[in-house]
């Protein structure tokens, strides 16, 4: 009998080229985590893992660990299994016939268990506490995980292109169902390695890689002092090119169902700029500024508020881009009566989580002698402008230099370092860094980090901008290397631009 399992394996290794090989950091990530459990159990859990490379992997003997009290713990080995070229590998607690699923997991393994708080898996080809390689991070290990809906039962997703796991940016919270029997309500895409789960009906398979470059970023649900039916909506351009929003789509609930709110007849909005679409004119209202569109068909609920963007039609394969709020009970940020707006941390992709948003603590583009608050002025943008973050290995340590563009009720600046790709994260910096600057004033910081990396690790680095009401905002990670590199604080979005419009077309 063993004897026999031993020639199907061997057989099953030819089978696929013979190609099969190690594997480098990120080149098998954690794509999905349902960490808790579909409608049929709570323990059905899985993991999903995504092969990056052209070639299939050879993922015997690579193990997952998770954080037992706070410490990493071994979840489970992989004793046999390849993962093919591009394609997906589903590790799970139960079996199809045992839960929702309608695709068969790679590995069914009651070892599988993934925890409701401070949750972290780690992947690594070899043994985790000998000598083996750690491929892929998922989550913090601190609070809530990143993203998923436990009362709804909705993955945890990975975006495109995969950073640092460890960053709550880089997951959302699925809203798509693919890969569940008949009549199931969870949603996620789980994919096992015989691709048993198919694209989204009536949905491009783009629809992933362009969320998120055209963002919701503030709502005024309540209206204005002047009318309650005074109602706008600011979008923002995560990328660093020009976006046509012709014959784009937003819609809203209405009795619990989606339906079309307007069509946006033309328009472009620029560079990390903004579109206003209200339901009145400057003139009708108590804003300053005019809007790029006005559209008497805005309207937004004050209860059970969420919309949604699409590139094309809503119901005819147009292209999800963004959603704002959950559409349940009030909504998530916005205050009525003080007529305060509803604005978006714009770090975090998924808008329907409630932790997205928050009340508007600023007023810019109001009339004189009004009250409300909130941003329709559309050049203002987030409390700082971070166009530069740099790190340069110098000879007595590495040189980190960031600019900005402008700065408005921020306090300084903390350094967070990491030593080698996935590791954890600690403050290196005594004292906050002071900012220098101000509205529309550029300004130039510059941090020597006196270490010698003296075991050949690559370091990465990421700073934070601290306000006044102590809010932070993390720039994007830049590990050191010979030369100095530099990103855009937006890079997960901007870089991607290329790729993203090329799969377009």
């Amino acid at each position: 009998m063993w004897s026999r399992i031993l020639y199907l394996s061997v057989l099953a290794l030819i089978c696929v080229s013979g190609s099969a090989k190690g594997a480098n950091f990120h080149d098998v990530v954690i794509s999905e985590l349902m960490w808790m459990g579909d409608f049929s159990g709570r323990s059905h859990e899985w993991i999903e893992l995504n092969n990056r490379t052209d070639e299939p992997i050879d993922l015997g003997g690579w193990e997952l660990t998770r954080l037992s009290s706070g410490a990493e713990k071994r979840m489970l080995t992989i004793l046999e299994g390849i993962i093919p070229p591009r394609g997906h590998f589903l590790i799970s607690n139960n079996s199809a016939a045992d839960s929702n699923l309608a695709v068969e997991p790679d590995l069914v393994d009651t070892a599988v268990s993934l925890a409701n708080s401070q949750l972290q898996i780690k992947l690594y080809d070899g043994p985790f506490d000998g000598g083996g390689i750690l491929i892929s991070v998922a989550d913090d290990g601190t609070g809530t995980p990143a993203a998923g809906d436990n009362e709804n039962k909705k993955s945890m997703i990975r975006i495109e292109p995969p950073g640092d796991g460890t960053h709550s940016a880089q997951w959302i919270t699925a809203d798509i169902s693919v890969g569940w029997d008949v009549g199931a309500k969870e949603c996620g895409t789980p994919t096992s390695s015989g691709g048993s789960s198919p694209p989204p009906p009536d949905k491009p398979d783009e629809s992933n890689a362009l969320r998120g470059i055209v963002l919701f970023s503030e709502l005024m649900w309540m209206g204005d002092f002047k009318s309650t039916s005074n109602e706008w909506f600011k979008l923002w351009n995560s990328t660093d090119q020009p976006m046509d929003l012709t014959n784009w789509t937003v819609t809203r609930l209405r009795d619990g169902e989606e339906t079309l709110m307007l069509t946006i007849p033309e328009g472009v909005i620029p560079p990390l700029g903004y579109f206003l679409i209200a339901n009145s004119s400057a003139e009708e209202s108590n804003i300053a500024v005019e809007p790029n569109l006005v559209n008497a068909d805005v309207s937004l609920p004050n209860s059970r508020l969420q919309l949604k963007l699409y590139d094309g039609p809503f119901d005819d394969r147009g292209i999800l881009i963004d959603v704002a709020d959950d559409g349940i009970g009030a909504p998530a940020a916005g205050d009525n009566d003080a007529k305060r707006s509803m604005v978006r941390h714009l770090d975090v992709l998924d808008g329907s989580l409630r932790s997205a948003w928050f009340t508007a603590v600023k007023r810019q583009g109001w009339n004189v002698g009004t009250q409300e608050f909130g941003t329709p002025d559309s050049e203002i943008a987030l409390p700082v402008r971070l166009s530069t973050f740099s790190v340069e290995s110098a000879v007595h340590g590495n040189a980190l230099h960031w600019k900005t563009e402008s700065e408005i009720d921020i306090i300084g600046w903390d350094i967070f370092r990491s030593h080698g790709q996935g590791g954890q994260y600690e403050k290196i910096n005594g004292k906050i860094i002071r900012a220098t600057g101000g509205v529309g004033a550029p300004q130039q910081y510059e941090y020597i980090d006196r270490i010698q990396n003296v075991d050949g690790r690559n370091l990465s680095y990421y700073i934070e901008s601290i306000s006044l009401n102590g809010e932070r905002e993390r720039s994007a990670i830049v590990a050191v290397t010979a030369n100095p590199t530099s990103v855009s604080p937006r890079a997960k979005r901007i870089l991607s631009w290329g790729k993203i419009k090329s799969r377009r077309d």
